[in-house]
């Protein structure tokens, strides 16, 4: 018996640390975003549940390569499907998910971040605060000090392209918009080396629709054009005299890009991917 008492308190004390440490490390971690999902990647956690809209296609590849349950979609997350996961953190967003956060709070620790309209600096203090919940914090410093050397390799290579003014477009099927330079993707263009071309609006505007007419005032040196559905508005503009008189069509410096990727990522695998792509594309096409 006098063996046995120390075993059992031992015994106790471990299971409370195993405890702590399962709180204070967690693993088994819901992401209700992309960019979330993709700023856990990063660094090693790979989530075992992911909002993805039910079309995995929209992930970056990366995120694709490891098994995850689906939990719904980004606007109406699956609370049963979260819960049956048992996680140890939900990472949410503060925008999309505020009124259900007691429901998900109910779950498990809940963490709201911002990422719908976020910048690309404002975005890296994101990623920070999901490496502290997970205890990670070393080694998303490392990752971002390795991503912001990147940034500056590629800059190196667009030199030529620097100061020419930039505009990611959307097309789709009736529609047209046009990202600001505060936005996630004109922060990314100035990560680069490039001026975003003026739009008179701002990332925070809830519409950022533009026609025709207007991306003629705007008139970038190059566009950067992400094409929704097969019938995009952009083939419509092939046979329109506006269209043929921008300067970046005039001077063929129009670039498709894969826009669920340029839309809907916004975190540290879409950034670095975004900016690879474009440098691919540019490099040697402004000189």
């Amino acid at each position: 018996m006098r063996h046995i008492r120390p075993i059992i308190w031992i015994a106790g004390l471990f299971f409370l640390l195993v405890s702590s440490v399962s709180w204070a490390h967690p693993l088994r971690v819901v992401a209700l975003e992309f960019s979330f999902a993709e700023d856990l990647t990063a660094i090693g956690i790979h989530p075992v549940g992911i909002a993805d809209d039910g079309r995995p296609e929209q992930l970056i590849d990366l995120l694709k390569k490891f098994p995850y349950q689906s939990v719904g979609s980004r606007a109406q997350p699956n609370i049963e499907a979260i819960a049956a996961l048992k996680p140890d953190l939900i990472i949410a967003d503060r925008d999309r998910h505020q009124l259900i956060s007691d429901q998900l709070q109910a779950i498990a620790p809940t963490l709201l971040l911002s990422s719908k309209r976020t910048s690309y600096s404002q975005s890296l203090k994101v990623a920070q605060k999901i490496a502290q919940a997970v205890a990670k914090t070393a080694q998303m410093n490392k990752r971002i000090a390795k991503q912001t050397r990147y940034f500056s390799s590629l800059k190196s290579k667009l030199r030529s392209c620097q100061q020419q003014r930039i505009l990611f477009v959307i097309s789709r099927a009736s529609s047209l918009y046009a990202h600001a330079a505060d936005s996630f993707v004109g922060s990314i263009f100035e990560q680069l080396g490039f001026v975003s071309a003026a739009t008179g609006f701002t990332n925070d505007q809830p519409s950022r629709q533009i026609n025709i007419e207007q991306l003629l005032w705007i008139n970038p040196d190059i566009i950067v054009l992400g094409k929704y559905g097969r019938f995009a508005l952009s083939k419509i503009w092939q046979h329109d005299l506006l269209w043929h008189a921008l300067k970046a069509v005039k001077e063929h410096h129009v670039y498709s890009v894969q826009a669920n990727i340029w839309v809907k990522g916004r975190g540290l695998l879409s950034a670095e991917q975004m900016a690879t792509h474009l440098t691919n594309q540019l490099t040697g096409a402004c000189s």
